[in-house]
């Protein structure tokens, strides 16, 4: 029991690393740290959004739909997934699909901070 504790407070440092790294452009590292936290809960939404994020920004748009998908089953309203999709569409050129979703986050949180 002590071990699933201690790898529960792991996770939100891997997050916060993978957070740092993506804001200095290092989105393999980001990855690295996300795949960290998902070795220790694969099925939490909160980093598997992040990780549909990256895999958007890392022009992987397939992937990115996939796990965002995924996330927006279990989890609506997660804003990172939502934005991966938006993005991931976008890259394939699906750009009323992307409206979309870029749309239905503006509904939910009109002060998003777009990149």
């Amino acid at each position: 029991e002590k071990a699933i504790e201690l790898n529960d407070r792991l996770i939100p440092s891997f997050v916060e690393k993978a957070n740092l790294l993506q804001l200095r452009g290092d989105l393999e590292g980001a990855q690295q740290a996300l795949n960290a936290a998902l070795e220790r809960d694969r099925n939490n939404v909160l980093v598997r959004g992040m990780r549909a994020k990256i895999l958007a920004l890392q022009q992987r748009p397939e992937d990115a739909i996939q796990e965002a998908q995924g996330v927006l089953f279990r989890m609506p309203s997660n804003q990172d997934a939502i934005v991966a999709l938006g993005d991931a569409y976008r890259t394939l050129g699906r750009l009323p699909a992307a409206k979309a979703e870029f749309l239905k986050l503006l509904e939910m949180r009109p002060d998003y901070p777009f990149y």
